[in-house]
């Protein structure tokens, strides 16, 4: 039984009002229920990846995780680099430019050249962005479960450099699509 004071107040309320107020209950643990499902459903299927730098165009992306992603699509990737220029585990969005089988060199001319199937993704920095040494990426034929990204900035840090090496498939999350 309700205290005396807030009896009249639940009392004033007409047998209609009463069964809109239960209504709106109703709809609300439904509709919250239907967002809870949802927000599950898409981290089960997808991830998003922000771009904090300009190693790519774009800020926000989407990452499918059941969409397998080919030469020229953004990937989205689990970083397991050297934690000295970004965190473990940090996703990264770059650009697939060689897959198993493509050969991968580098030739001196202007500067230190990554070819990648004798198209030039770049040149090589000796500096990060932020003033580290970077040592020179993989090269030679991508193995089996292997992978090549870029960005398409100049100071992208990619593939290029042994920091982030080819990508192995168990560290691929999925294709990526720029939301903007």
């Amino acid at each position: 039984m309700l205290p005396a004071k807030f009896q009249s107040r639940y009392l004033a309320l007409s047998k209609y009002q009463i069964n809109r107020v239960k209504i709106y209950i109703v709809l609300c643990l439904i509709l919250g229920a239907v967002s809870v499902f949802s927000v599950q459903a898409f981290n089960d299927n997808y991830v998003l990846g922000l771009n904090t730098t300009k190693s790519l165009p774009g800020t926000l992306f989407i990452i499918d995780k059941h969409e397998i992603p080919h030469r020229g699509d953004f990937v989205g990737f689990v970083y397991k680099g050297h934690k000295d220029y970004y965190p473990r585990g940090t996703i990264f969005v770059k650009i697939m430019r060689g897959e198993a089988g493509d050969e991968v060199r580098v030739q001196e001319r202007d500067c230190l050249e990554y070819i990648v199937n004798e198209t030039n993704y770049g040149c090589i920095q000796e500096h990060s962005s932020f003033g580290k040494r970077l040592s020179i990426g993989p090269v030679g034929i991508i193995p089996k479960h292997y992978y090549a990204v870029q960005g398409t900035h100049v100071d992208s840090f990619d593939s290029r450099y042994g920091e982030v090496g080819w990508i192995n498939d168990k560290s691929t999350i999925g294709k990526a699509y720029r939301v903007f």
